[in-house]
Order: C-alpha cells, then structure tokens, then sequence
C-alpha cells in the first residue's frame, strides 16, 4: 500500500525482557541503513521508525508484514502518519472549503493576476511557487471548476 508517511510503529512482544525485544527490532531496522531516527515506548511495547523515504517505510513494513516474527519476537507494524501529512491534509481542507467558496469571477481575477505575474517576474513567481506549493493546488482547483 502506498503512503506519503516515512514512518512506521512496529509492536514487538515476546517471551524475552520487553528490552530484549525492543533491541532485536531497533538492530534489524538499523541494518536496513535507511532509518533516520526512532522512539522507543519502553511502556507499550513498541517503536516509532522514521525513515529517508515514504518509499523506504513501505518497503520495511511489508517486509515485516511477510515475516510475522523476527528472530523470536512477534511483530506487528502500522504506517503512522506524520505530522506534516497531518498539516497538509488539514491546510488543503480548509483551503479546498475556502475555494469553494470563490466566486468564478474570483477565481479567474485570480488566474489572470498569477498569469501577468508570471510573464512579468518570472523568477519571483517560481519562488512564490516553491514556498506555497498551495498555490497550485488552487490553480488545479480553479481550473476544474472552469471546465464543469
């Protein structure tokens, strides 16, 4: 299954110590070499990964997925999702509910205006761009609802 979240929880119990079981799934996670940083919950059992990549974490959990137990410990792995996916999946709702709410002669004031700015600062428009990846959410949205 494909996400944009670069991190997993694995649960990992076993009839070894919970510090035993933690310290196998941290060695095996740090083998794969993609691991950027993780959490231990020494209280409930289980690890927060953060890997390089979305693609990376997918790759981790299915592994994990087809193996079931790992060098002794049963395991158990979630996606979760990250904060910033979190930010993003809000900020695009509340954006989404405030174009909505534009008028068509709004939204195409809009396209015109991002239009000239364009054509006529180029470079500032491209940064403009790249700090509000929005923006071209709007434009996609905007555009639609000029076809319907």
């Amino acid at each position: 299954m494909e996400t944009e979240s670069n991190s997993i929880r694995v649960t990992g119990w076993t009839k070894a110590t919970p510090s035993e079981a933690v310290e196998r799934l941290e060695a095996y996670i740090k083998q794969r070499g993609s691991c950027k940083g993780f959490y231990r919950h020494f209280d409930s059992l289980y690890m927060d990964f953060h890997f390089v990549s979305a693609e990376v974490a997918d790759q981790v959990k299915a592994d994990l997925d087809r193996k079931r137990v790992l060098e002794g410990i049963n395991v158990k792995c979630i996606i979760i999702e990250g904060k910033n996916v979190q930010k993003r999946n809000e900020l695009e709702a509340k954006m989404k509910k405030y174009l909505d709410e534009q008028s068509k002669v709004d939204q195409r004031e809009f396209i015109i205006q991002l239009r000239s700015m364009i054509l006529e600062h180029p470079q500032d428009a491209f940064q403009l761009l790249q700090m509000y990846p929005q923006i071209g959410y709007a434009i996609n949205h905007f555009m639609q609802n000029m076809q319907k």
